[in-house]
């Protein structure tokens, strides 16, 4: 029986210590869920889905605050969470 859920979104995504799983909103590291809020990981997963590409500042506003006027404060704010959560890269290798 289907659970209607598509490969790409029960796909679990791991680099370095961390491990995402997009459709349950969730990022881990180990096992310990990050505390990170929605934009933030909403924005990772989109970064995700394009690695490797450029992604514009006006792609990531669609995708992340879809239908609403973002100051461009907001996604440096978001970003800024973001590489701390993620330890800017310090620590093992992304795998």
């Amino acid at each position: 029986m289907s659970t209607g859920r598509s490969a790409a979104e029960s796909r679990t995504i791991r680099f370095g210590p961390f491990c995402l799983r997009p459709a349950a909103h969730l990022l881990l590291e180990a096992d310990t869920p990050v505390h990170l809020g929605a934009r933030a990981l909403d924005l990772l997963i989109v970064l995700i889905d394009h690695a490797g590409e450029v992604v514009t500042k006006d792609e990531l506003f669609t995708r992340v605050w879809p239908g609403l006027v973002v100051d461009e404060g907001n996604l440096r704010t978001q970003m800024a969470l973001l590489r701390k959560a993620l330890r800017d890269g310090q620590g093992a290798p992304v795998i």
